[in-house]
This record gives C-alpha cells, structure tokens and sequence, in this order.
C-alpha cells in the first residue's frame, strides 16, 4: 500500500479530503486546509510535499523548458557553424610562401615547407571533424531538450518550489477542479451576524417587566435628559400650550411665571 492510499494517516485533526487529482503515479490532494503531493519513487525529488492553502497563488498549465540543454545546443550549434566557416574559407597550406631557386640546402628546406603544408591540410581535416562533431553534440543536445520538454499541471505556491504533476487527460477540468477546491473555504463558514435594529439614537430600550411612562408593559425608552419618552412628549406638550397661552393672553403668561416663581 502506498502513501495515496493512506492520506488519512497524514491529516491534522479536523481536516477532511476536498479533491484528488492522480496521473499515473503521481497525485495532488486538496484538503480543507493544504494541497499535498505526491510522486512516484522513481521520481527526482521527494515524494511528498505539502503547502497551506494560503501560500497557493495559482493553478495552471505550464510547459516546462530545460533551457539549459537547450542552450547548450545553440552554442554547439554556432560551434560547428564556425569551425565549417574557418575550414572552408581559411587557406592555411597557401600561407606557406613558395621559395624559389636552389643551392646548397634547399632541397632540406623544400622538404620542411612541404611538411608544413602537409601538417596545415591535415589541421583543416581537424577543424571539419571537430564541426561535425559539434554538430552532433549540438543534435544530441536539442533531442534531449525535446524529449524533456513537457507540459505539466502546476501549482504555484509563493515562496517555495511548485507542485508539478503530468498534464492529465483533460487538463483544463483538472485545473477547475483544483482552482474551485483551493479557493473555497474549508468547511462550513458560520453565519454571519448582522447587528439588530435598535432604538433610536438618545435612548436606550430597558428590558424586562412595566417601565415607567409604560401603561400596557412594553419596554420603555430613556431619554437622554433622565426621563422616559412619554413624559417627555408630556412635557413638550405643556411647554407648546403655555406658548400658545402667551400668545393669546401676555398678562395670563406673565401671572403663570410669577406663579412658578413663587413656587420654586
């Protein structure tokens, strides 16, 4: 049995499976709150990674370029260009000047000059091997950058090498699955709570039994002067009669203050 078939045993307490996306030996596993993989054992690298979900920035299809072996094959490739282009055009043996005449010794020297040019015919037969060989190299090396490039499924994750797995059989699918299980929230999210409709501003409700200004037991209200809204209004009431009182009849308004000072 491999560690696939035991994602149970790696959970925390209260996480849960969301998702699973398996290709081949490989497989990504959304949980309610981190997204595992894992790989087969022949593969580079662990076997098993895990990030928070927080730390995915993305889900998406990504070819994969070993841009290295493919640089490699570029410069071989210019290598060899260069090496043809040297042999071709470069004429090493007629760089030997010609002597001409004879005397005493000549006939040594002729034998070192065509030594020469032999060795320098021979050094072009060198360069067109090596630019054959490079051009080898240089094929060698973009097979091998083909073979490696690939389209993977990854998951990007801030900070850390990503998860990559195969591209599966319908890739597309595969990252809406994965997408719609990372972004949603794990579990079930509470109710929110929206705060009630309360009193108007300056008053507070008083819970409970009969208030005072209450005739049916209703909760009262307090005004911000101390007393509750009904003898409020009843005070607002007076305060307008006596008004409209002054207004009718000066001397009853003047009598009712010098009442009300007498009182006080």
């Amino acid at each position: 049995m491999t560690w696939h078939d035991r994602v149970d045993e790696l959970l925390f307490a209260g996480e849960s499976v969301q998702e699973r996306v398996a290709v081949g030996g490989h497989e990504l596993v959304v949980t309610s709150h981190r997204v595992l993989s894992f790989a087969p054992d022949d593969a580079s690298g662990p076997r098993y990674r895990h990030v928070d979900r927080p730390n995915v920035a993305d889900v998406r299809i990504e070819t994969h370029d070993p841009l290295r072996t493919l640089g490699w094959a570029i410069l071989l490739g210019a290598l060899s260009a260069a090496l043809v282009y040297v042999a071709a055009t470069a004429d090493f043996a007629g760089a030997v000047p010609a002597l001409n005449g004879g005397g005493p010794g000549m006939g040594a020297v002729d034998g070192t000059i065509e030594a020469i040019e032999s060795m320098l015919a021979t050094f072009e037969l060198v360069l067109l091997g090596l630019a054959a060989l490079a051009a080898l190299a240089a094929l060698a090396a973009f097979a091998w950058y083909l073979r490696d490039r690939e389209r993977r499924l990854v998951v990007a994750v801030v900070g850390e090498e990503d998860l990559a797995t195969p591209l599966p059989p319908d890739p597309e699918e595969a990252v809406r699955v994965l997408e719609s299980a990372i972004e949603g929230n794990p579990g079930e999210d509470p109710r929110p709570i929206s705060p009630a409709a309360g009193p108007a501003s300056g008053s507070v409700e008083v819970a409970g039994g009969r208030g005072a200004g209450s005739s049916d037991g209703e909760p009262s209200r307090i005004g911000s002067d101390g007393g509750t809204t009904d003898e409020t209004a009843a005070r607002a009431d007076e305060t307008a009669a006596r008004a409209d009182a002054e207004v009718l009849d000066p001397d009853a308004g003047e009598s009712d203050a010098g009442d009300r000072s007498a009182d006080d």
